[in-house]
């Protein structure tokens, strides 16, 4: 064993070689790496014993034995081990990216501190020990992928707002906050819409607003009361587009006994803007003391979805005309709060989410980093509409990353699963739904079993196929 890791120490592959350059002689923030280490019966690629991360570098073997990978990287969790892995290309392509994802699970496990060198006078300044990074642990510019809610914008939160902005009632985890005041609990979310077109099938920026402000409080377990809303017009917009969306607006409040009770205006010159750009804020209260969250989701609870997944995404699309492509199909985009009233009185209810941005595959790879478990996913489940699925075959899309803007992810104990899926199916909305899945401890990843019995991975989004979704 101990020649083999000599052999490929010397033997390393390009993507190897440049990461090592990077990691060696306690480069990054000061800790030390070992390269083509072993661990029991394994070689790990790279690992830092102080932290217990271990980086793997994947190329087309990885996808041919990834079972086999999946239950390595299972043994070495058991051992306490945390495994991060990287492709080739990504290496090769975005190093810097790569560098900064590492230093993001190096700098995050705060419990322990890297050793100085003999002789070293110990600096806790992260812009010294790291020039490259500073104290942000994002990459130097903002590209449209920190927007999409895939991994670049988790680590633009945690390395920016929350470094900053954390205190005991922000939650970078939840799309709501929960805040006392006098003996109530109140709920406060707020949301930014840049919807491109302003007009789709289904809906409008303006009703676009309003379904997504009270959905981020519908599945916090609150009932919205009041919006706010600003907004950002580009001179020259044309105003009877603007009474058109601020009363498709008003319905949808209206519709969901919302009130809008403040405002701002704001025009910028021709040419600063998209058109029309909106941000709300959302008040409710909650009217349960039942608890829901990502840390109360435990082994063995069963995962729902509500409904079809991928209308809106694929609905806003096709409303850009940019592909030739042409169908009737709609946005889901609505109000949840039929769909999260009749779970709240299930005590074995653990948390919900509606999947926007990113769509089901970014709230599950969420989940799988907030909790530490792994997640099985069954396709054949999974509701995705024909018209959906073909405009992704033809463009090269998944629909489990296009967004929904009506549809609800459950996590609920696995014994009150069935009675969750019948409240649902009584109801319009939740005719198609379904129990798609399991929370395991058995894996560290997202695994998707797929309809002919394969399995594969589901990574967290990183690119941004769709800006302007929402």
């Amino acid at each position: 064993m101990k020649q083999l890791a000599r052999n490929l120490r010397k033997h390393q592959t390009d993507s190897e070689s440049l990461l090592w350059r990077h990691l060696r002689n306690r480069q990054l923030a000061g800790f030390k790496f070992r390269r083509q280490y072993r661990i029991g019966s394994y070689i790990v690629d790279f690992v830092c014993l102080e932290r217990n991360l271990i980086i793997e570098i994947d190329g087309s073997q990885y996808i041919e034995n990834n079972i086999k990978e999946i239950k390595r990287s299972n043994l070495l969790t058991k051992e306490g081990f945390k495994v991060i892995r990287f492709w080739n290309d990504e290496v090769l392509k975005n190093p810097e990216d790569v560098l900064n994802s590492v230093y993001i699970e190096l700098v995050n496990n705060s419990s322990l501190q890297p050793s100085p060198l003999k002789g070293e006078r110990e600096n806790t300044n992260d812009e010294l020990r790291y020039p490259h990074l500073g104290k942000n642990t994002v990459a130097p510019h903002i590209s449209l992928a920190h927007g999409n809610g895939g991994r670049y914008m988790r680590e633009l939160i945690d390395g920016i707002f929350a470094r900053y902005l954390g205190n005991q009632y922000l939650d970078i985890q939840a799309d709501a906050a929960t805040v006392p005041v006098n003996n109530n609990k109140i709920v406060v979310t707020t949301d930014g819409f840049t919807v491109q077109p302003l007009e789709f099938p289904g809906g409008d920026i303006g009703s676009l607003a309003v379904h997504g402000t009270i959905n981020d409080l519908a599945v916090a377990g609150a009932t919205p009361s009041y919006l706010t809303l600003n907004i950002f017009i580009e001179e020259g917009f044309e105003t009877a587009l603007l009474e058109n969306i601020i009363k498709s607006m008003a319905n949808a409040a209206k519709e969901s006994n919302v009130h809008v009770v403040a405002g701002d205006t704001k025009v910028v010159r021709r040419g600063e803007g998209g058109g029309l750009y909106m941000a709300t804020t959302g008040i409710g209260v909650k009217n349960t003391h039942h608890q829901l969250g990502m840390n109360r989701i435990k082994d063995g609870d069963a995962i729902l979805v509500s409904g079809p997944i991928g209308d809106h995404g694929t609905a806003v699309m096709l409303a850009r005309g940019q592909f030739g492509l042409r169908g009737d199909l709609q946005s889901d985009a609505a109000s949840i709060l039929p769909l999260t009233r009749p779970l709240l009185p299930l005590a074995g209810l653990r948390f919900m989410r509606d999947p926007t941005r990113g769509g089901l595959a970014t709230v599950v790879n969420e989940i799988r980093h907030a909790t530490g478990l792994g997640i099985k996913l069954n396709e054949p489940q999974i509701p995705v509409r024909d018209s959906v699925r073909s405009v992704c075959e033809i463009l090269g899309y998944d629909p489990l990353y296009l967004a929904c803007e009506g549809r609800v992810i459950a996590v609920m104990d696995a014994s009150q699963a069935q009675q969750a899926l019948a409240l649902w199916k009584k109801l319009p909305q939740g005719r198609q739904a379904a129990i798609i899945g399991h929370i395991t401890n058995n894996i560290r990843y997202v695994v998707l079993t797929t309809a002919l019995g394969g399995e594969r991975i589901l990574e967290e989004l990183e690119d941004d196929p769709l800006p302007r979704i929402c």
